[in-house]
């Protein structure tokens, strides 16, 4: 399944971090290098001087190429590299460019998920969700403190107190606990007109984002639907029988895997008892007649059941001499003379490897499958949960301006949307047993 945006921000910052430091290691070698040969006297006092004096990003073409970095590398650091005045890699380490659209990737789609999961809640629900959130969050910083508080008291006692640190875990924890109450309070108290307000607040959303992306969603709802209901009915409709024809595939395949298995497992043991009972050679002499013997053993096998399947392969109108006879000219070409062990290993060995190859693909068809009908219920569920949140009495929230998508493209605006369709078709809506859990997003909040 394709990454989406937010994967592929974060994948490209990690990767960027360690070619950074790569290449200021490389670069840190180079610079050992370059005093090292000095000193062995391999290289003048000028390059010397030159490569010492000489930053991270700056290409000399003086300077022999195993005592710098090439000026691709160069240009890399520049364009993505944290870098200070004097050129060199700060701890930063990543351009603060890419950093800036993680940090905006991560802000939108808070400001989109949350309020689109109230959404789909009813206006008491929506309360209870919301304040076990905050609950939950100050409650986490608040024993934290109170760690800290324990820990002072078991090892200090009565002298606890005059340390700093156990009178600022105790200032601490009482300004979380007004906070938590307070905002609590604020939540009780408040309207549907001002619900909204709060968890921007309390969150540090964005709520443009939310209202252009219900708006994106709703004229793509518009163009696919138009006023024709009865064609939404039908593709529906032709959705779950999707579906269905693909469940019956499954139980087919599954049922045939099982079967295969079962062959390859009986095939082994019929066809040793077939060796051990049969003669070891011909009774009659000449090389023709040890091919009618072979024959014979061919025969015996193809009463087998589990035989049938290959027979069919060989030939499809099961026609055994026929089978026999393109098995054998594809294997032994005109020879006609083959012994007996040496033939019989050889059909088992095909057999089986006909077999593998056969629950081989039929595995591979069963997760295929698979991903179908998961794709299906995707589809269907993210247009269930579109008709719920439409014929849901919308989110009240205050004028939203304008969204922004400062550093991303046209083209990324429309993977963005694309990508926050998939993750919201996975939001349990209406499922009161699969309630989500309202995290915050501590890199744009402190409490």
């Amino acid at each position: 399944m394709p990454k989406s945006i937010f994967e592929r921000q974060n994948e490209l910052i990690e990767s960027l971090k360690v070619k950074i430091l790569l290449l200021v290691d490389k670069y840190r070698k180079c610079r050992e290098k370059l005093s090292f040969d000095y000193l062995s006297s391999k290289v003048s006092e000028s390059i010397y001087l030159a490569g010492l004096n000489k930053s991270l990003i700056e290409y000399n073409p003086e300077i022999p190429e195993q005592y710098q970095l090439s000026q691709d590398e160069i240009d890399f650091l520049k364009n993505n590299a944290d870098l200070s005045k004097d050129g060199d890699v700060t701890l930063r380490v990543i351009n603060q460019k890419h950093i800036k659209k993680k940090e905006l990737l991560d802000k939108i789609l808070q400001s989109i998920q949350i309020p689109y999961y109230l959404s789909s809640l009813s206006e008491k629900e929506q309360k209870n969700v919301f304040a076990e959130a905050v609950t939950n969050y100050y409650n986490g910083l608040i024993i934290k403190q109170e760690n800290t508080i324990k820990v002072y008291q078991e090892r200090y006692h009565e002298r606890c107190e005059i340390f700093i640190e156990y009178n600022n875990a105790i200032k601490k924890r009482n300004d979380l606990l007004h906070k938590k109450n307070s905002f609590l309070k604020r939540l009780n108290n408040s309207t549907a007109d001002n619900f909204m307000d709060l968890v921007k607040e309390f969150y540090q959303l964005d709520l443009s984002y939310y209202d252009w992306y219900i708006k994106k969603d709703q004229e793509e709802q518009n163009k696919s639907t138009g006023i024709n209901h009865s064609f939404k009915r039908k593709d529906k409709n032709s959705s779950l029988e999707e579906v269905s024809s693909n469940v019956d595939d499954l139980i087919d395949i599954v049922y045939l895997l099982r079967r295969y298995n079962d062959n390859l497992h009986n095939f082994v043991e019929e066809a040793l008892t077939i060796e051990r009972r049969s003669p070891q050679h011909s009774l009659y002499e000449g090389e023709n007649y040890n091919y009618l013997f072979l024959y014979e053993l061919f025969l015996k096998h193809a009463k087998l059941k589990e035989f049938i399947p290959f027979l069919e392969s060989l030939s499809p109108s099961s026609d055994i001499e026929e089978a026999f006879k393109k098995y054998f000219l594809s294997l032994y070409g005109e020879k006609r003379y083959i012994k007996k062990a040496e033939f019989l290993r050889k059909l088992r060995c095909d057999v089986v490897g006909f077999y593998e190859k056969e629950i081989n693909r039929l595995n591979e068809t069963l997760e295929n499958k698979h991903l179908q009908i998961k794709n299906d219920l995707k589809d269907l569920k993210r247009e269930s949960n579109k008709s719920v949140n439409y014929i849901n009495k919308p989110l009240r929230q205050s004028q939203v301006g304008k969204a922004h998508f400062e550093g991303l493209t046209e083209q990324e605006q429309e993977e963005l949307y694309e990508d926050l369709k998939n993750i919201l078709s996975n939001i349990p809506h209406l499922n009161k047993g699969e309630n989500l859990t309202l995290k915050l997003n501590h890199t744009q909040r402190n409490a």
